[in-house]
């Protein structure tokens, strides 16, 4: 059996990992014919669940057992079987494995494991990095929108608490990319550690080519034959956003709430071109956290210069929401209105009021 390139697409979070894996499961026959082998459902019944591997963080790690009814060492032999029937095709060239939770549990995978499951195999680590103010922004619209579905933990009455982040992770973060790079070549020694900025394909073709020329694939041809790209991701106003979290702050009931944020949704996967107020420039770090993250940035840089002038993941604490003018949220209102039940438009424009 001859060696077959491994490359463990490792996030990190809130880079583009979802619409990557999307693409990824949606072209998998596309993608074979040149060598790059992407296991989904087809492959098993297990990897139908998402296109995001969560079979392999369960072999991995004690993370994912919810997803599943067996156990991680089943899902660890399911993936060698997998991964051994792979590597006999001899059209294969290149394995691809992919979940952004690999990037931020290097403390929970199992070594041994993962060391298994590549074997002697050349290995590639690919992460795609990204700036402190740039990240925490993104991740903290997605922890707003992540309290709003209907079986979440939110209850009436209950109110939002300000992001907040356990220690161990907060440490891990701090660390940086640097931090991350070691834990993997400590594991897999063998293992190429690759950094790509995440402002790299905002300023380029877009995360899709951008992820395909790093695998050194020829984008250009892929793309052209590749089904329709579907939205996983719907980008939302983030005046809207920041509307809800205050609305949350309130007495309001959650399936009010709930409601506005379907109806903000509907309208921004429409509205053409987006909400003007959208293009507020809108803050969620103070200062010091921005310094924070340009020293530990400087840092990495020295380890990493492939890392452009945007691309740093670094920690993210203490954020604090943008405040909207009592004018903004009446115009966010106003966008949603022809959305909203009557009885929930009461209930905000009370809030408003």
């Amino acid at each position: 059996m001859t060696s077959t390139q491994i490359t463990l697409h490792i996030g990190a979070p809130k880079t583009g990992s979802s619409s990557v894996q999307g693409f990824l499961k949606s072209n998998h026959k596309l993608l074979q014919q040149y060598g790059l082998f992407y296991p989904t459902g087809e492959d098993h019944p297990a990897l139908a669940v998402s296109p995001h591997h969560h079979l392999l963080v369960h072999a991995l790690t004690p993370m994912m057992q919810h997803w599943f009814d067996f156990p991680p060492s089943e899902a660890h032999r399911i993936l060698m079987k997998i991964l051994a029937d792979a590597k006999s095709d001899p059209d294969t060239k290149q394995i691809l494995l992919s979940h952004e939770m690999l990037y931020n549990n290097i403390e929970r995978i199992d070594a041994n494991v993962l060391k298994d499951l590549v074997g002697q195999d050349p290995v590639r680590i690919l992460v795609y990095a990204r700036r402190l103010d740039d990240w925490n922004e993104s991740l903290y619209r997605q922890f707003i929108w992540g309290r709003l579905q209907p079986r979440s933990t939110v209850h009436h009455g209950q109110k939002i608490p300000m992001i907040q982040n356990t220690p161990h992770v907060r440490e891990m973060e701090a660390r940086g990319v640097r931090f991350v790079a070691e834990a993997y070549c400590r594991m897999l020694p063998q293992a190429e550690f690759i950094v790509r900025p995440y402002s790299a394909f905002r300023i380029g073709d877009g995360v899709i080519p951008d992820f395909l020329k790093a695998l050194d694939l020829p984008h250009q041809e892929i793309l052209a034959n590749a089904a329709p790209q579907e939205r996983l991701n719907q980008s939302r106003p983030v005046a809207l956003t920041i509307l809800l979290w205050h609305l949350q702050q309130t007495e309001l009931p959650t399936d009010v709430i709930f409601r506005v944020s379907r109806a903000g949704l509907k309208m921004a996967r429409h509205t053409k071109p987006p909400m003007e107020i959208e293009s507020r420039d809108y803050r969620f770090l103070p200062p010091e956290y921005a310094q924070q993250a340009l020293k530990i940035y400087t840092e990495d840089v020295n380890q990493f210069p492939s890392l452009a002038v945007d691309g740093c993941l670094t920690p993210w604490d203490n954020a604090v929401p943008a405040e909207l003018t009592r004018d903004e949220q009446k115009r966010v209102f106003d966008w949603l209105a022809p959305k909203l039940q009557s009885d929930d438009l009461d209930a905000v424009a009370s809030v408003l009021a």
